[in-house]
C-alpha cells in the first residue's frame, strides 16, 4: 500500500499474507487517507477483473450506510 497522506501509517505487515476471499467480496476504502482520493488504476483494474466490489467512502456516515445496506 502506498501513497498515503503524511501521518497515516499502514503497513503491508498488518495485512495477513495468506488472506483469501470467497464470493461476493467487497472492499471499502476510506478516501481521506489517500493522496489522490482513489486507489491506483492498476489496483482498481485488478479488483474489476476479479469482480471485487469497490466502495469509496469519505465519512463515517457513508461507511454506516454501506454497512447497513
Amino acid at each position: 500500500m502506498q501513497k498515503f497522506k503524511q501521518g497515516v501509517e499502514v503497513s503491508g505487515k498488518n495485512i495477513h499474507p495468506e488472506i483469501r476471499a470467497e464470493e461476493n467480496f467487497e472492499v471499502i476504502v476510506y478516501s481521506p487517507f489517500l493522496l489522490n482520493k482513489k486507489l491506483p488504476k492498476e489496483d482498481e483494474a485488478y479488483m474489476k477483473k476479479f469482480n471485487v466490489k469497490l466502495n469509496y467512502v469519505n465519512s463515517a456516515d457513508e461507511l454506516r450506510t454501506i454497512l447497513n445496506s
